[in-house]
């Protein structure tokens, strides 16, 4: 570090002792065990511990580092650096007070120093200096500067890095010009971005109502079709046209199937009810009975009659929440359907065990009770009794054998549905209703 050496050596006002003699002396005192560079420098009486240090470290002697190294460093660089900031700045003043200097070139001339020896004392931020014409030191930066490039591409491109093309921008004085180039270029950038986008926009939108007149075209040509086709084509066809697409959940011939029913039934002069006329179809009675209404028509056996359920049916719904049966069994046992039972019932929502599939057939409470009654009341035989309910003979013995299990859990239930401790039976019997 002979620079520095020398900086810290000139801020001192040192004995006249050549250096050979001061590291002869260093040599001798680190022979005699002495190895601290403050305790040297206290001996010697001229150089700091840090000079010390670097006296001994030229000549291969080996003594211990400054325990504040780079405080001694760090002080002793910003006092030289202070001083020579002050010298160089009453310097500059006097050479462009004169006039004469117009140019930071011309001024490092004078100095006879660069630029970057200016910046590092931060001279480069006098209002005088600031006002003089750039120097262009770097051809492969100040080019690329010109044109407006950013810092990452110039130092990329240098391979060096941003800081140092920064720092060189500053130095040279050509910072705020390379600044105002830079926005330029970004604000042309987002001009054309700008324009790129609303370019984008337009196209989009024309090919938007292009489909939409396409779309419009098709519709009515398609209303065209089904008008020809008949009543049933026409009115599915204005459903479908009049519906959200989130909302339809109906196929096209499941309601041409239905139209007809109601075509038929109205030429006829027959009153058909909403269940007859989906009776097969994928659509429900009351969604019929909103589609009829969207298409501007009445039902033809007026609305679907509401189930008045009596006090009675309604508790022993309640009381069936805690046998977790399904829905279509609790409805079995009290003459209900099912979606009254699932309506009515508190905790609908929540999952219940679905009955456990035995062949083609679900084996349901209902059907095991239809079993044993069939089998206890009546003189059928068992192919007449599996015929009658349409079951196979294994799922018939599977119910005659497990009996013993079965019979008192479709007991306990119904002594819970009906609300009586005294049913015997496994069997439907409104009879044992409680209040009835």
């Amino acid at each position: 570090m002979p620079f520095i050496l020398f900086l810290i050596m000139k801020g001192r006002k040192l004995k006249k002792r050549p250096k050979q003699e001061t590291i002869q002396i260093i040599k001798q005192l680190s022979d005699k065990g002495i190895r601290s560079s403050e305790a040297i420098s206290k001996k010697l009486g001229t150089i700091n511990p840090i000079t010390t240090y670097q006296y001994a470290s030229s000549a291969n002697i080996k003594i211990n580092m400054p325990k504040d190294y780079w405080g001694y460093y760090k002080a002793a660089i910003k006092k030289y650096s202070v001083k020579k900031t002050k010298e160089l700045s009453k310097l500059v003043e006097e050479i462009l007070n004169d006039g004469s200097v117009t140019s930071l070139e011309d001024l490092c001339i004078r100095l006879k120093t660069t630029p970057r020896v200016l910046f590092r004392f931060g001279l480069h931020k006098h209002k005088l200096i600031s006002n003089l014409t750039p120097y262009k030191t770097n051809p492969n930066i100040d080019n690329l500067a010109d044109l407006g490039f950013s810092l990452t591409k110039i130092a990329i491109k240098n391979n060096c890095t941003i800081e140092n093309v920064r720092q060189h921008l500053l130095a040279t004085l050509q910072y705020e010009t390379w600044e105002k180039k830079r926005q330029e270029i970004k604000d042309k950038e987002k001009l054309l971005l700008y324009k790129e986008k609303a370019l984008l926009k337009t196209e989009r939108l024309e090919k938007n109502q292009a489909i939409k007149n396409l779309l419009l075209v098709l519709k009515y040509r398609l209303l065209k079709l089904c008008e020809e086709k008949g009543f049933a084509y026409e009115k599915a066809s204005e459903y479908i046209y009049k519906t959200p697409t989130n909302e339809k959940s109906n196929s096209f011939n499941s309601l041409v199937a239905a139209f007809k029913r109601y075509e038929k039934a109205t030429k006829s002069g027959k009153k058909i009810g909403l269940e007859k006329m989906v009776d097969g179809l994928n659509i429900s009675f009351t969604q019929m009975g909103k589609i009829l209404n969207k298409v501007n028509l009445e039902p033809l056996y007026g609305k679907k009659q509401r189930h008045m359920i009596q006090k009675e049916k309604k508790a022993a719904i309640q009381r069936s929440f805690l046998l977790n049966w399904y829905y279509s069994d609790i409805g079995y046992f009290l003459n209900l359907p099912d979606y009254i039972v699932q309506h009515n019932l508190i905790g609908a929502k929540q999952k219940r065990n679905r009955p456990i599939k035995k062949g083609r057939r679900l084996l349901t409470k209902r059907l095991e009770s239809e079993i044993y009654e069939a089998k206890d009341l009546t003189k059928l035989k068992n192919k007449e009794i599996i015929l009658a309910l349409d079951i196979n003979k294994a799922l018939f013995d599977y119910v005659i054998k497990q009996r013993n299990k079965i019979e008192p859990e479709i007991i306990n239930g119904l002594k819970i549905i009906y609300g009586n401790p005294n049913i015997e039976n496994p069997y439907k019997d409104l009879s044992k209703l409680a209040n009835k």
